[in-house]
């Protein structure tokens, strides 16, 4: 079963990233309600992931 994860780097303060899950759908059209509610303020996307199995997938963050 595939599954849409919605996330949104949230900070706006400068330098820094705070990677927000805005919601885990199992419909793709649902997931796009949702990134279309976030994206005009944060920088969002969706990820797609199987169920039960391994997803290595990089949500994003900042490191110095």
């Amino acid at each position: 079963m595939k599954l849409y994860i919605v996330s949104s780097n949230t900070w706006t303060d400068g330098w820094g990233a705070q990677i927000t899950v805005m919601g885990v759908f199992d419909n793709k059209e649902r997931a796009q309600k949702c990134f279309e509610k976030y994206e005009r303020h944060y920088y969002t996307k969706i990820d797609e992931v199987m169920l039960n199995e391994d997803n290595p997938i990089y949500l994003g963050g900042y490191i110095e």
